[in-house]
């Protein structure tokens, strides 16, 4: 849309009176949507061409699965050289009284996390062809801020996440985070929504 602007911009510039003998103007112009042209794709081709680093967040859904398909083939398509899968385990309760509800709450913690990182190997494995380019991690807290700081501490140039996910207490609400991880992600976020059937 920028490029169209400029280019109408320019033309309005471009439309000299023919008095034959200056052709400077009309020149002058033309140079600068040529060069405007040249500039913006060229920034597109860069930024393109520096993702490297993919994350996806996935809460075993059927829209996080096929988001995470989605990023392998951006992945293939742009040469980027790691897809991060990361799975996120909502703590159910921030504040727990008693010594006995937080040994519990750890215990359910931990069966998850085992759980998601006994999936993600499966999916890793058997979906993707033991791909060394595809890094899992599973981690607990809350999904916004623990997806934010892993896209800062592996310095992830795009994120690639479903419209929605699983719904249910005991897993990542992708939908539900979906529009809070776009607004502080630390690199550009593309919403993947799922191909109607």
């Amino acid at each position: 849309m920028a490029i169209l602007s400029l280019l109408v911009a320019a033309t309005e510039v471009a439309v000299w009176p023919d008095n034959g003998t200056d052709r400077g103007g009309f020149a002058e112009a033309a140079k600068a949507v040529v060069i405007a042209e040249s500039v913006y794709r060229t920034r597109e081709a860069l930024m393109i061409q520096n993702i490297k680093k993919i994350l996806t967040p996935i809460d075993f859904s059927e829209p996080s699965m096929e988001a995470m398909r989605g990023a392998m083939e951006l992945a293939k398509d742009l040469g980027a050289e790691e897809v991060h899968l990361v799975h996120v385990i909502a703590p159910q309760q921030r504040l727990i009284p008693s010594t006995i509800e937080q040994n519990r709450e750890l215990a359910r913690e931990g069966a998850m996390l085992e759980q998601a990182e006994e999936e993600l190997a499966r999916i890793k494995k058997d979906e993707l062809g033991n791909s060394k380019k595809v890094i899992t991690c599973a981690v607990v807290g809350p999904p916004v801020e623990k997806l934010v700081d892993y896209a800062k501490e592996q310095a992830i140039d795009l994120i690639v996440v479903a419209t929605h996910g699983r719904t249910g207490g005991e897993r990542i609400l992708i939908g539900s985070v979906t529009e809070k991880l776009v607004r502080n992600a630390p690199c550009s976020a593309l919403v993947f929504r799922p191909r109607a059937r």
